[in-house]
């Protein structure tokens, strides 16, 4: 299964948003920042599960979810 990288990118705004080291987040969750820089296109949708995994352990945000 995939998932658009714009749909990252929203999500990744929000914990900006929420102060949240982003480029910590992706390396807890193993991550290339590079994936960001996608014009377009699908990515794999466990990158998008590691993603929300590493945010929901880095912020006390109960509504992320």
């Amino acid at each position: 299964m995939e998932v658009s990288i714009n749909v990252l990118r929203g999500f990744a705004s929000v914990l900006r948003e929420l102060s949240i080291d982003f480029e910590r987040l992706l390396r807890d969750a193993a991550i290339d920042l590079n994936i960001f820089e996608r014009s377009h296109g699908p990515v794999d949708l466990t990158i998008a599960e590691r993603m929300m995994r590493a945010a929901f352990v880095m912020t006390p945000e109960p509504g992320l979810g």
